[in-house]
């Protein structure tokens, strides 16, 4: 990561850094999350890394392997992340990815949160309305983190969601099936330049 780029004096990279080690030292099985700039992965190595912690997910067949990532700038302050669906509920079994921007003056401002896999709770590429977002900063606390952020996330997928901005209802049975569609495709991800980099990748299913 090109941390040298950035004043490690500035409250906000400083906190940045010292999250991306804690998550890198203490990782969780329910997601993973990375600032861009560290993502010269495949989709495979973010979130197909949580379906092989199920013992009943196997060897990944050559069709389900997944569009490599290539970014056109670095950016801390941009993430990606891919969460585990809860158990219990219908989203169990998925996996979802989505974005994370962090503003300038975070950790005293909260980030903003994206789904782009389809998921029947919350609208894809739309920022998501929930008490941990920037769209309730009054509700926000410093002493927060991405993986507070993301736990909270999980938690609040199979709760009612009351017409919130970003939300969506679909009936469980349909939520069920996305969860199952959400293992079988990268997700459509970012600005023009960057979805071009994304399907020309060496390892994407369509040969490009």
């Amino acid at each position: 990561m090109a941390e040298d780029k950035y004043n490690r004096k500035n409250p906000a990279v400083k906190r940045i850094l010292q999250e991306v080690k804690e998550m890198q030292s203490n990782p969780s099985d329910d997601f993973m999350s990375l600032p861009l700039e560290m993502i010269w992965l495949t989709y495979e190595g973010l979130a197909i890394a949580l379906m092989t912690r199920d013992d009943s997910v196997g060897r990944m067949t050559t069709s389900q392997k997944l569009e490599t990532f290539k970014f056109c700038q670095e950016n801390i302050f941009e993430w990606q992340f891919a969460i585990r669906g809860p158990s219990d509920t219908e989203f169990e079994g998925g996996i979802y990815h989505g974005r994370i921007q962090l503003p300038a003056e975070y950790p005293f401002k909260p980030p903003s949160f994206m789904l782009l896999t389809p998921n029947g709770r919350f609208e894809t590429q739309t920022k998501i309305c929930l008490s941990i977002s920037n769209h309730h900063p009054e509700h926000w606390q410093p002493s927060w983190s991405v993986r507070t952020a993301l736990t909270a996330l999980i938690a609040f997928m199979p709760t009612n969601p009351n017409g919130a901005l970003g939300s969506l209802d679909y009936k469980k049975e349909e939520r069920r099936v996305l969860a199952v569609k959400s293992r079988e495709s990268a997700p459509r991800f970012g600005n023009p330049d960057r979805q071009k980099l994304i399907d020309e990748g060496p390892t994407s299913p369509s040969g490009h």
